[in-house]
Order: C-alpha cells, then structure tokens, then sequence
C-alpha cells in the first residue's frame, strides 16, 4: 500500500485552527479524511513535521578534515600515518584504510 502525501500548508492551517478550538486529533482526522497518526505525528511536534531524522552514527571526519588529507596526500609523498600524524587527528589504526580510500575517490563517499 502507497504512503499518503504529506500534509499541505492548507490542512496545516485547518488543524492548527481546529485543534484551538479544542477538537481532538481523531475528530479532527474524520474531518479531513486523514490517518489519527498523521494528525498526532503533526500536532505533537508541528516544527519537525516532514523532516528526516539522520541515522547511523556520525562522522569521524569532517569535510574539512577530508578536504586536508586530500590536499596533503596530492602535494606530497607522504604515508596515511604522516599525513594523520601531522594533521593530528584521532582516528583508529585500521583508519589508514579509509584515508587511501578517499584519497583514491577524491574525497567523495565511499562504501565505510
């Protein structure tokens, strides 16, 4: 089964106005043809309504730091050791895997 659309700015508007009127998130769903949940979903946190939550754990280096290796990596004939020695970040012994790999990729994603 397809999900439903979002909600439009319209039905946005109605239910800010219908639920200061006091009806419940139900009523007001049986009004406008829509799910409780998205009704709920959107009166609980209408600031956050359609955004998405970011998952997995986040980076260990910061595009900045991408962007350094690469251009010490291109300017140099340095090792993945020298080049996280001198930059002094605080990555793992098995990270000089992952700095060939971006280096190889010219700082785009890549499968880690």
């Amino acid at each position: 089964m397809p999900r439903a659309t979002h909600l439009s700015d319209s039905e946005r508007a109605q239910i800010d106005a219908i639920k200061t009127a006091g009806w419940s998130n139900r009523r007001i769903a049986a009004r406008l043809g829509r799910s409780f949940n998205c009704i709920n979903t959107f009166v609980n946190n209408p600031d956050h309504y359609e955004t998405n939550k970011k998952s997995g754990a986040p980076k260990k280096l910061t595009d900045r730091d991408t962007r350094s290796i690469i251009r010490l990596a291109s300017n140099s004939m340095k090792s993945c050791n020298d080049i996280k020695n001198e930059l002094k970040l605080d990555l793992l012994n098995s990270m000089p895997n992952r700095l060939f790999s971006i280096i190889s990729t010219g700082g785009k994603p890549t499968k880690y």
